[in-house]
């Protein structure tokens, strides 16, 4: 099977996740693709993690793990 990659993102906040995917649909549609579900995603799992600083302050970080 040969891949193509069509384009690429490196989102460093969740603003720029969301336009990212934004932007995969939206290329998808433009390629032909009309059935979203038809469109895998090559990912183990996402979640939404809270972590607390040595300072006390917290931070979100989106953690996505790969299928391997």
């Amino acid at each position: 099977m040969a891949n193509e990659t069509l384009e690429r993102w490196m989102p460093s906040n969740l603003a720029e996740l969301r336009d990212a995917v934004q932007e995969m649909v939206r290329g998808a549609f433009e390629g032909g693709e009309g059935d979203l579900e038809a469109i895998y995603v090559d990912v183990r799992d996402l979640a939404l993690v809270k972590q607390t600083l040595t300072d006390g302050s917290t931070v979100l970080n989106v953690v996505v793990r790969e299928n391997k």
